[in-house]
């Protein structure tokens, strides 16, 4: 898959699924042979009992949890341009070249292949299908659907835009920034103060999540007194944000 992705990807995405690579192994053991956690939640939760790992809530909270957290990493991985170097990378590739198809459908109906497969195999070897087989095929099947909605839930965060309300006596000098820095547009406005009765500037623009950070800080930078307000703007259409047809 690390081949795959540098042949359709190119380096510098591979390059972040490779530290994915790196990265995941290395907290993988700091959690279960540094830092023994499993140890404790056998000890809290008594799991030696073979009775209990088999467990249905056992294994519907297993299933949630680790949805969520296998949703959140990938979701992660996705909004910096990388992938956790898993079955994501080939979910990055069919986006590449099908932009309007999910990221969290895609992962899901892979996993779902990957499932039933195991369910198959497994019947073919064993020659029966025993009902904790199936418990854990629906629970393999929710915990895929788990981790397609965390992921959802970055792409929405990740899609979401800001818009600054900027009251300023440097106006010029933002609105500069802004249009040169930022490359975004801006509408300026005539506005009084309710106890001054002085005539000011009001600058709105509306920049990506990504710039919203930087944004704030250089506007900041230029004017210490700046006034700002920033709201979360969602389904922002137009040029430099989303078509109407887009998904992105």
């Amino acid at each position: 898959l690390i081949i795959i992705s540098f042949i359709f990807l190119g380096k510098k995405t591979t390059f972040k699924s490779l530290y994915s690579c790196i990265i995941c192994p290395l907290f993988t053991t700091l959690f279960t042979r540094v830092i023994p956690l499993y140890e404790v939640v056998n000890v809290l939760y008594n799991y030696q009992d073979p009775a209990l790992i088999q467990n249905t809530s056992t294994l519907l909270l297993g299933a949630l949890i680790g949805g969520m957290a296998t949703g959140l990493a990938v979701g992660l991985a996705f909004m910096v341009g990388g992938s956790t170097a898993g079955v994501d990378t080939i979910v990055l590739i069919i986006k590449k070249y099908f932009p309007k198809t999910k990221e969290s459908v895609t992962c899901f109906l892979i996993d779902s292949v990957i499932i039933v497969g195991g369910i198959a195999i497994t019947f073919t070897i064993t020659k029966e299908i025993t009902s904790y087989n199936i418990v854990m095929c629906f629970i393999n099947v929710m915990t895929a659907i788990i981790a397609a909605v965390s992921i959802e839930t970055i792409n929405n965060m990740r899609r979401s835009s800001i818009t600054f309300n900027i009251f300023s006596e440097k106006w010029e000098e933002i609105n500069e920034y802004i249009i040169k820095v930022l490359d975004r547009g801006s509408t300026i406005y005539p506005v009084y103060g309710g106890y001054s009765q002085k005539e000011r500037k009001e600058i709105k623009t509306i920049v990506s999540k990504k710039q919203s950070e930087k944004a704030k800080e250089e506007i900041l930078k230029i004017d210490p007194n700046a006034f700002l307000t920033l709201t979360i703007s969602k389904g922002v259409f137009g040029e430099g944000f989303q078509s109407r047809f887009s998904d992105e």
